[in-house]
């Protein structure tokens, strides 16, 4: 749904500039040869390429039967949804370009394969300045390479150094003892976050993508809704998606992952409770002008880029860059 096309290839670790920078470690004498990528940069570029080419066509034909062959979940459920509302509003999806793509590679390992790719966007004819990372998953060397989260920080938030060996590989997390919070935690976690308004009491340092975006966006939503007669209830969903981590220079992690989310939608006292016209639920719903109803259940999937410093450090998790959008409606 969200495409990325490239432009040109880069290293396969590279400074990602202004918004991360590069690491890597100096092997001892005697040492053994550090682990190379587990693909080329020419290998990275080709799986972008190749997304990117399906992705717009895809939009172009609002076609969510296609998402299957270039994204997975949790990406890929979104995506449906998306493409569901614009087709039923009408909306064109403008062709994305990726500019200046640059890579996150990490070394081999068990399990699934992944790498992350970074590119500014030319959407439409406009040019972003913010960076998109974009996750590429492979469920074996014989599996396609397909699209497993996209999100894009705000031009404002920087993101921290991602580590590389000499060899040029970014090391994949699988061992999260020594991180301040576990990111398997961390769906439960930010969401207790913002509705219980825990900022300055709990692992999460305040910031705007956390506190004013998200937090103050579903504060408000409560008393919008109330000030109709409507009460919403969140109720946070098990997740069989497991989080993916890039090791950064300092020790900490960046992380990926993702969240569902229920909302129940009922009246205050009796009667019915509406979707606004033209808005991402009333089309799911299947009603565009509008829905009526003695209540109606919100599926939400909510996805995230969080760093999570080491417990050593002392420092606060900070959630980077979220997407939100609702994939059922009953």
């Amino acid at each position: 749904m969200k495409a990325r096309y490239p432009a040109a290839a880069g290293l396969v670790l590279v400074c990602l500039l202004p918004l991360a920078g590069c690491g890597s470690t100096t092997p001892a004498a005697g040492a053994a040869p550090a682990s190379p990528p587990i693909v080329s940069t020419a290998e990275a570029a080709d799986v972008l390429t190749a997304y990117d080419i399906g992705n717009n066509q895809v939009n172009s034909a609002t076609d969510p039967a296609g998402l299957a062959t270039i994204e997975t979940d949790p990406l890929r459920s979104a995506s449906e949804a998306e493409l569901k509302v614009k087709k039923l509003l009408n909306q064109p999806i403008p062709l994305i370009t990726s500019m200046d793509p640059r890579f996150l590679i990490p070394s081999g390992g068990d399990g699934p394969r992944w790498f992350v790719s970074t590119s500014t966007r030319l959407r439409g004819g406009v040019v972003t300045k913010n960076q998109t990372y974009t996750v590429f998953r492979q469920q074996d060397k014989d599996s396609p390479w397909l699209a497993t989260y996209s999100l894009t920080p705000s031009d404002s938030v920087s993101v921290p150094t991602v580590a590389g060996n000499s060899a040029s590989a970014a090391t994949a997390v699988t061992d999260f003892g020594d991180l301040a919070l576990p990111p398997g935690e961390l769906a439960q976690r930010i969401f207790a976050h913002y509705s219980e308004e825990l900022a300055g009491k709990d692992a999460f340092g305040k910031s705007a993508v956390l506190d004013d975006q998200l937090g103050n966006g579903y504060k408000v939503a409560l008393q919008v809704l109330r000030t109709r007669g409507s009460v919403l209830v969140r109720t946070p969903s098990p997740n069989d998606s497991q989080p993916l981590a890039l090791r950064t220079a300092d020790g900490g992690a960046l992380v990926f992952s993702t969240s569902t989310v229920v909302d129940v939608l009922e009246p205050l006292q009796r009667g019915r409770v509406s979707l606004t016209a033209g808005s991402n639920e009333a089309a799911l719903f299947g009603e565009t002008d509008g829905a009526v109803a003695p209540k109606f259940t919100i599926t939400r999937q909510q996805n995230f880029l969080t760093y999570i410093p080491t417990k050593a450090s002392h420092e606060p998790v900070s959630v980077l860059a979220y997407t939100d959008f609702p994939i059922s409606v009953g």
